[in-house]
Protein backbone atom coordinates (compact mmCIF):
# COMPACT_ATOMS: atom_id res chain seq x y z
CA UNK A 1 0.00 0.00 0.00
CA UNK A 2 1.35 3.13 -1.26
CA UNK A 3 2.44 5.66 1.73
CA UNK A 4 0.10 9.16 1.68
CA UNK A 5 2.01 12.35 0.65
CA UNK A 6 5.47 11.80 2.32
CA UNK A 7 6.63 15.75 3.30
CA UNK A 8 4.62 15.37 6.18
CA UNK A 9 6.56 12.65 7.95
CA UNK A 10 9.78 13.00 9.70
CA UNK A 11 10.69 9.06 8.16
CA UNK A 12 9.46 5.48 8.00
CA UNK A 13 10.40 2.34 10.06
CA UNK A 14 9.66 -1.19 8.32
CA UNK A 15 10.47 -4.58 8.85
CA UNK A 16 10.13 -8.50 7.12
CA UNK A 17 10.05 -11.27 9.27
CA UNK A 18 7.93 -14.69 9.50
CA UNK A 19 5.42 -14.04 11.80
CA UNK A 20 3.61 -10.41 12.59
CA UNK A 21 4.70 -10.94 16.21
CA UNK A 22 8.24 -11.33 14.81
CA UNK A 23 7.54 -8.21 13.09
CA UNK A 24 5.80 -6.34 15.99
CA UNK A 25 8.90 -6.76 18.23
CA UNK A 26 11.35 -5.65 15.47
CA UNK A 27 9.07 -2.44 15.05
CA UNK A 28 9.27 -1.92 18.39
CA UNK A 29 13.00 -2.60 19.61
CA UNK A 30 13.66 0.11 16.51
CA UNK A 31 11.16 2.41 17.68
CA UNK A 32 12.69 2.90 21.13
CA UNK A 33 16.54 3.31 19.78
CA UNK A 34 15.12 6.33 17.81
CA UNK A 35 16.29 9.76 19.09
CA UNK A 36 15.02 12.85 17.25
CA UNK A 37 16.20 16.51 17.63
CA UNK A 38 13.83 18.19 15.61
CA UNK A 39 13.88 21.93 14.65
CA UNK A 40 11.31 24.05 13.92
CA UNK A 41 10.16 24.61 10.26
CA UNK A 42 10.57 28.08 9.28
CA UNK A 43 8.78 28.81 6.15
CA UNK A 44 10.08 31.39 3.54
CA UNK A 45 8.38 34.93 2.66
CA UNK A 46 9.26 35.05 -1.49
CA UNK A 47 8.05 38.24 -3.76
CA UNK A 48 7.97 39.49 -7.02
CA UNK A 49 7.07 42.05 -8.91
CA UNK A 50 4.30 41.48 -11.40
CA UNK A 51 3.76 43.73 -14.27
CA UNK A 52 4.99 41.44 -16.62
CA UNK A 53 2.09 39.46 -16.29
CA UNK A 54 -0.63 42.32 -16.70
CA UNK A 55 -1.48 40.86 -20.27
CA UNK A 56 -1.59 37.21 -19.28
CA UNK A 57 -4.13 35.28 -20.67
CA UNK A 58 -4.46 31.35 -19.32
CA UNK A 59 -4.57 28.58 -22.19
CA UNK A 60 -8.34 28.22 -22.72
CA UNK A 61 -7.62 24.17 -21.72
CA UNK A 62 -6.67 24.63 -18.08
CA UNK A 63 -10.57 26.99 -17.96
CA UNK A 64 -9.47 29.03 -15.54
CA UNK A 65 -12.57 31.52 -14.26
CA UNK A 66 -12.99 34.01 -11.03
CA UNK A 67 -15.43 33.21 -9.13
CA UNK A 68 -16.57 36.96 -9.01
CA UNK A 69 -20.04 36.86 -9.33
CA UNK A 70 -20.56 34.84 -6.86
CA UNK A 71 -21.49 35.44 -3.02
CA UNK A 72 -18.97 33.94 0.08
CA UNK A 73 -20.75 30.61 1.11
CA UNK A 74 -21.23 29.91 -3.19
CA UNK A 75 -17.60 30.21 -4.18
CA UNK A 76 -16.79 28.33 -0.46
CA UNK A 77 -19.02 25.71 -2.24
CA UNK A 78 -17.40 25.45 -5.33
CA UNK A 79 -13.67 25.72 -3.72
CA UNK A 80 -13.71 23.56 -0.55
CA UNK A 81 -13.82 20.04 -2.72
CA UNK A 82 -10.31 21.55 -4.56
CA UNK A 83 -8.47 22.90 -1.23
CA UNK A 84 -9.82 19.42 0.36
CA UNK A 85 -8.84 17.12 -2.17
CA UNK A 86 -5.51 18.72 -2.99
CA UNK A 87 -4.12 20.02 0.28
CA UNK A 88 -5.38 17.81 2.53
CA UNK A 89 -5.76 14.19 0.38
CA UNK A 90 -4.11 12.05 2.70
CA UNK A 91 -7.02 12.69 5.52
CA UNK A 92 -10.28 10.90 5.48
CA UNK A 93 -12.69 12.98 3.13
CA UNK A 94 -14.51 14.39 6.52
CA UNK A 95 -11.10 16.05 7.78
CA UNK A 96 -10.00 16.73 4.86
CA UNK A 97 -12.71 18.88 4.38
CA UNK A 98 -12.52 20.28 8.21
CA UNK A 99 -8.55 21.12 7.06
CA UNK A 100 -9.63 23.08 3.63
CA UNK A 101 -12.83 24.79 5.60
CA UNK A 102 -9.80 26.15 8.16
CA UNK A 103 -7.96 27.20 5.63
CA UNK A 104 -10.61 29.14 3.83
CA UNK A 105 -12.09 30.63 6.54
CA UNK A 106 -8.56 32.21 7.79
CA UNK A 107 -8.54 33.88 4.69
CA UNK A 108 -11.96 35.63 4.73
CA UNK A 109 -10.71 36.51 8.38
CA UNK A 110 -8.35 38.74 6.38
CA UNK A 111 -5.10 37.25 7.60
CA UNK A 112 -3.57 38.14 4.65
CA UNK A 113 -5.31 41.26 3.78
CA UNK A 114 -8.39 41.42 2.21
CA UNK A 115 -10.15 38.63 -0.05
CA UNK A 116 -13.12 38.34 -2.36
CA UNK A 117 -14.32 35.36 -4.72
CA UNK A 118 -13.24 37.81 -7.69
CA UNK A 119 -9.63 36.87 -6.39
CA UNK A 120 -10.63 33.22 -6.42
CA UNK A 121 -10.09 31.14 -9.42
CA UNK A 122 -10.97 27.47 -10.06
CA UNK A 123 -10.59 25.32 -13.08
CA UNK A 124 -10.27 21.47 -13.85
CA UNK A 125 -8.87 20.30 -11.41
CA UNK A 126 -7.12 23.28 -9.56
CA UNK A 127 -8.08 26.54 -7.51
CA UNK A 128 -6.10 29.34 -6.42
CA UNK A 129 -7.22 31.55 -3.90
CA UNK A 130 -5.87 35.46 -3.53
CA UNK A 131 -5.98 38.10 -1.37
CA UNK A 132 -4.74 42.46 -1.39
CA UNK A 133 -3.52 44.42 1.24
CA UNK A 134 -2.38 47.96 -0.48
CA UNK A 135 -0.01 47.49 -3.87
CA UNK A 136 1.05 43.52 -2.45
CA UNK A 137 -1.49 40.88 -3.43
CA UNK A 138 -0.80 37.21 -1.98
CA UNK A 139 -1.68 33.84 -2.82
CA UNK A 140 -2.81 32.40 0.01
CA UNK A 141 -3.96 28.82 -1.33
CA UNK A 142 -3.07 27.38 -4.22
CA UNK A 143 -4.57 23.79 -5.07
CA UNK A 144 -3.59 21.27 -7.68
CA UNK A 145 -5.31 17.55 -7.62
CA UNK A 146 -3.00 14.84 -7.64
CA UNK A 147 -4.33 13.79 -11.32
CA UNK A 148 -3.41 17.80 -12.78
CA UNK A 149 -0.04 18.01 -11.38
CA UNK A 150 2.77 18.20 -13.98
CA UNK A 151 0.81 19.88 -16.51
CA UNK A 152 1.13 23.16 -16.02
CA UNK A 153 -2.32 24.18 -14.44
CA UNK A 154 -0.62 25.38 -11.41
CA UNK A 155 1.74 27.72 -12.93
CA UNK A 156 -1.58 29.18 -15.29
CA UNK A 157 -3.54 29.94 -12.14
CA UNK A 158 -0.92 31.99 -10.63
CA UNK A 159 -0.25 33.73 -13.83
CA UNK A 160 -3.82 34.10 -13.99
CA UNK A 161 -4.60 35.25 -10.06
CA UNK A 162 -0.67 38.06 -10.92
CA UNK A 163 -2.80 39.53 -14.10
CA UNK A 164 -5.76 39.90 -12.27
CA UNK A 165 -3.97 41.62 -9.44
CA UNK A 166 -1.64 43.47 -11.87
CA UNK A 167 -4.58 44.90 -13.90
CA UNK A 168 -6.05 46.43 -10.25
CA UNK A 169 -2.86 48.34 -9.81
CA UNK A 170 -0.77 45.82 -7.57
CA UNK A 171 2.75 45.67 -8.15
CA UNK A 172 4.19 42.72 -6.02
CA UNK A 173 3.06 39.58 -4.88
CA UNK A 174 3.69 37.20 -2.38
CA UNK A 175 3.98 34.02 -1.29
CA UNK A 176 4.63 31.61 1.94
CA UNK A 177 6.57 28.70 0.63
CA UNK A 178 6.90 25.64 3.28
CA UNK A 179 10.52 24.28 1.93
CA UNK A 180 9.38 20.82 3.08
CA UNK A 181 7.06 21.08 -0.38
CA UNK A 182 9.45 20.81 -2.92
CA UNK A 183 6.48 20.95 -5.68
CA UNK A 184 5.25 24.06 -4.78
CA UNK A 185 8.29 25.67 -4.25
CA UNK A 186 10.01 24.55 -8.19
CA UNK A 187 6.59 25.84 -9.26
CA UNK A 188 6.97 29.16 -7.17
CA UNK A 189 10.69 29.38 -7.89
CA UNK A 190 9.65 29.19 -11.79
Amino acid sequence: IPFPEQNCYVGFLTAKADTSEAVEQALTMAASAIEMDLQPIECECWSREIDDQLSYQPPARYNIKTLDNYEFDQARKAVLPIVASANFGELPSHLSVEEAEKCIRWLEDCNKGETSPSFWLIADGGAALGSVCDNTCYVSCLSVVLDHRHSGLGSALMRTLMSIFARRGQTRMEVIVDPRDSGSSGLFRR
